[in-house]
């Protein structure tokens, strides 16, 4: 018997779309870290973030939040909030990364 949730919920692990979403999952989780460590780091607060952003104080939480899904825009204006900013790549699944031009 399988003792990890994606086990005891029935999902093969094996199956190449549960480990591309697993995947997902980590790089989604990732992010928001990296972006909340550095909003510690530079010692903002949530309510100064959500100045920054325009938001209430009331919302500026859910982009923290453990089961969030932010929108792209959100995670752009909250790097934007933390003096950083985003990068986005796609990348093909087979060959890696592309240089981002068309021919």
């Amino acid at each position: 018997m399988s003792t990890n949730l994606l086990g005891l919920l029935g999902y093969d692990e094996s199956d190449p779309e549960v480990q591309s979403a697993r995947e997902d999952a980590a790089e989604h989780t990732s992010l928001i870290e990296t972006l909340v460590r550095m909003r510690h780091e530079r010692s903002f607060t949530q309510s100064q973030i959500a100045e920054r952003v325009g938001t209430t104080r009331a919302k500026a939480p859910n982009f923290e939040r453990v089961g969030g899904n932010p929108t792209l825009a959100t995670i752009h204006c909250y790097a934007r909030a933390v003096g950083t900013r985003t990068q986005w790549s796609i990348m093909d699944s087979e060959t890696g990364p592309s240089s981002g031009r068309t021919e």
